[in-house]
């Protein structure tokens, strides 16, 4: 995130194209077959990552200094339980930054 000089900020993250909040979907456009999957606020993975309660914020350090953010992933296990073919497995996800 680059914003202005102590400014804050909050990013949020979209449920991706196929998904919900409560699982995000990765989706293999050759067969259809998915994988679910989340994204988390912290390295714990107890918060998803959503696109209005629960964001991640900052204050802007100014037009030269980038502020990064880090996403965490996991799939989840207990919803992958079939076998899938090897293959390409894509989701978009839009941030949305408010400052």
């Amino acid at each position: 995130v680059n914003c202005t000089n102590n400014t804050a900020f909050n990013v949020g993250l979209s449920q991706g194209a196929w998904g919900t909040f409560a699982g995000r979907r990765m989706r293999n456009l050759v067969n259809n077959e998915e994988l679910v999957y989340n994204l988390y606020t912290t390295a714990a993975r107890a918060t998803v990552w959503d696109a209005t309660t629960n964001r991640v914020g900052g204050t802007g350090g100014g037009m030269n200094v980038d502020r990064l953010l880090t996403v965490f992933g996991s799939l989840r296990g207990s919803d992958n339980t079939a076998p899938l073919e090897a293959g390409s497995f894509t989701d978009t996800i839009i941030a949305t930054i408010e400052y």
